[in-house]
């Protein structure tokens, strides 16, 4: 399941029974199997070794380049 403002760079994937929080970003590349992650986090690397920062809301408008005249679905 993936919550609201999660955005996925190219090569990222959610397999299996997953729990994706609100307000994450999945770098490029990035693998989440059978694995939760938290709200507000930078995630890399491969389950089961991934790696979670934590990630203001704010900051991650930044990193999205997200513009309000968007609609994101």
């Amino acid at each position: 399941m993936l919550g609201h403002h999660v955005h996925m760079y190219p090569r990222s994937a959610v397999l299996g029974s997953c729990k994706v929080g609100n307000f994450c970003v999945l770098a490029s590349g990035t693998i989440v199997k059978n694995q939760d992650v938290p709200s507000n986090s930078l995630v890399f690397g491969e389950s089961p070794d991934l790696t979670f920062k934590p990630l203001e809301e704010s900051y991650y408008y930044t990193l999205v380049q997200f513009k309000e005249d968007q609609v994101y679905v």
